[in-house]
């Protein structure tokens, strides 16, 4: 279990995927904690078709956040924000960030606290624990370069805005809002994550890896980016920490 002070507080952010988010529902379910808090921000699914999900959620005392209108890529930014303000309000010390297209490994929070607690760096302030094709061994947003930092986790230049770890302080730092980006959007960038890492870098803080993932992203089709699906190379989880037969029966 995560051994830190506090509750432990997961956001999954949701979109028109009621299948998958069912799947990572009972994945939490599996891989339940003590004192372990989940909220569900829904961008404008359709009601009927959460309805299952939603009362699984509800019947375990886990929030459900539904916004009527959805706020897409030009947008992302404000929805981010508004799940930061509700976390504000949290009586949780730790937060677990999540899509709800992805597929949890065994034993997660075990293996989430293993590498957390691996990093000695005081200057530590986020771990991001799904590992893609496209930037696990590459710069991302800044010229620094993925580094070897122990047996479990690399250190890297980014973070990923949909898949990770952290505490209080990560909040803190941006005052719990993610500022509006203002340059032309590109092909599968929100600005959000982009926007935090500059942040991270700019006061020389640690961003960490796992050198395993510890989810599998799914093999849907972009929410986000429907017009976009087959534009660039697909970004695919590698080096799954249960295996790649397990991560292709989970739909990677």
């Amino acid at each position: 279990m995560i051994p830190l002070d506090g509750k432990t507080h997961i956001i999954i952010y949701a979109c028109k995927r009621p299948a998958a988010l069912q799947n990572l529902l009972s994945d939490l379910d599996r891989e339940a904690i003590d004192e372990m808090l989940v909220s569900i921000f829904d961008d404008a699914s359709d009601i009927d078709s959460m309805k299952v999900a939603r009362e699984y959620a509800t019947n375990r005392g886990w929030g459900w956040h539904r916004s009527p209108n959805q706020h897409g890529q030009s947008r992302f930014h404000e929805w981010v924000t508004e799940s930061y303000k509700h976390l504000q309000k949290s009586e949780a010390q730790n937060f677990v960030i999540l899509p709800d297209d992805c597929r949890l490994c065994t034993s997660f929070f075990t293996r989430l606290e293993q590498a957390w607690t691996s990093i000695s760096d005081p200057r530590k302030i986020v771990l991001t624990f799904h590992a893609d094709c496209l930037r696990t061994k590459n710069p991302c947003w800044t010229n620094v370069s993925p580094s070897t930092y122990n047996e479990l986790v690399n250190k890297v230049g980014w973070v990923d805005a949909g898949f990770f770890f952290c505490t209080r302080s990560f909040f803190n730092l941006l005052y719990w809002t993610v500022r509006p980006r203002h340059v032309p959007l590109v092909y599968r960038e929100s600005g959000v994550g982009k926007k935090i890492t500059m942040q991270l870098t700019q006061n020389k803080l640690g961003m960490y890896l796992t050198r395993s993932s510890l989810v599998v992203h799914l093999a849907n089709q972009s929410v986000m980016f429907p017009e976009k699906e087959q534009q660039g190379e697909p970004v695919t989880t590698v080096c799954f920490i249960d295996g790649d037969d397990r991560a292709k029966e989970l739909g990677g």
